[in-house]
């Protein structure tokens, strides 16, 4: 369950204080300036996940939407991650699936994800 998930990582972060720095950095690195505030972001949820650890879920979703972001950034799918970062770590939309404001190409992520088949 997510409940489980969730205080997994906290104790796998526990176990190994220098992980979460390390991911951060790896995070960091790959978004580059197109997930600036996501760093902040995820250390302040550390900070409240350390002494609630019912605020563990919340650290543990923000940390996977971040590892998704820089991945799709480190792929070289900038314009991609750029929609993922705006509507999954900031901006109004956040959890709502699906939703895409209109400055991103939509037709463009649907063809770059899913190419025609020749």
């Amino acid at each position: 369950s997510g409940n489980v998930m969730a205080l997994d990582v906290l104790r796998v972060l526990g176990r190994a204080p220098g992980l979460f720095e390390e991911v951060l950095a790896g995070i960091d690195r790959d978004l580059g300036t197109g997930g600036r505030g996501t760093i902040g972001v995820l250390k302040a949820a550390m900070q409240v996940a350390a002494t609630d650890q019912g605020s563990a879920r919340l650290l543990t979703e923000q940390l996977a939407l971040s590892a998704a972001a820089a991945e799709l950034r480190r792929l070289g799918a900038g314009r991609i991650a750029d929609a993922f970062v705006e509507t999954r770590l900031g901006g109004q939309w956040r959890t709502t699936y699906g939703m895409l404001d209109s400055r991103h190409d939509a037709r463009m992520i649907i063809d770059t994800l899913y190419p025609p088949v020749t």
